[in-house]
């Protein structure tokens, strides 16, 4: 076998390892219920066109673990019983189908416990569209208050879930018009830099603090400062094992 010959060996070779590492990575991250950056992802794998740090080393993945309690900025629109020791923290992706899965599961929670949920955002960019969902709630919220944002959030994630994460933009704006929202606020909220920066800004945090894929879920209590990070789908049974324990 000459040069060339064993070099294109090398090469099909190394393209089926690469082709199998990538298949089992999302196969992984679909029985995990969670949409994962890929390795080699930096801060543009989550906001596209923004720049932003590089992703630390990956620990080893759990779904549940125990993590650093997580200081709110106060500019976050929040649901739910505001004077709640326990707040649920999302850090989602509005194009995301697992966080579409999830958050109703979220909500009933924070219904039946009398909870506080709190959004921060972690668009991805091979979701074309999420930023611009981002930019939807937060105009909402600024516009009409956060009720308008969170009943946009459970309305848009109905539709993922109905067209199995094939969305366009045209799908979130049609949500957030029947809340009141014209195009002229909507352009208005895009080049609104308080709102581009605080997406931008918690994905950075979210990035700082080990998140690699939505959803992530943060359960916390103010009062002793512990809290525990759900990373992916988990059932019922254990989101609620997980607000007990902290009560």
């Amino acid at each position: 076998m000459n040069n060339e010959d064993k070099l294109k060996s090398i090469i099909t070779v190394l393209v089926v390892v690469v082709v199998l590492f990538a298949y089992y990575i999302g196969y992984f991250s679909s029985k995990l219920g969670f949409n994962a950056l890929f390795i080699g992802g930096s801060a543009s794998g989550v906001l596209a066109n923004q720049a932003g740090p590089k992703p630390a080393e990956e620990p080893e993945f759990k779904q549940v673990e125990e993590v650093a309690f997580l200081e709110l900025k106060g500019d976050e629109y929040a649901k739910g019983n505001n004077s709640s020791n326990i707040v649920l923290v999302e850090f989602s992706d509005f194009e995301c189908p697992f966080c579409a899965k999830f958050h109703p599961s979220i909500v009933n929670a924070v219904n039946k416990n009398n909870l506080k949920l709190v959004t921060k955002h972690f668009p991805l960019s091979f979701h074309k569209s999420a930023k611009d969902y981002a930019v939807m709630f937060e105009c909402l919220g600024k516009n009409f208050g956060a009720n308008q944002s969170y009943t946009f959030a459970d309305k848009l994630f109905e539709v993922v879930l109905q067209k199995g994460g094939r969305v366009s933009l045209e799908d979130g704006l049609g949500e957030a018009k029947k809340l009141g929202l014209s195009d002229s606020q909507f352009n208005s909220c895009k080049s609104d830099n308080s709102i581009t920066s605080k997406i931008q800004n918690n994905a950075e945090e979210g990035m700082k603090l080990g998140i690699n894929g939505t959803p992530a879920l943060y359960i916390m209590n103010t009062a002793t400062k512990k809290a525990v990070r759900i990373n992916g789908l988990v059932d019922d049974s254990v989101l609620q094992s997980e607000i007990d324990k902290l009560k």
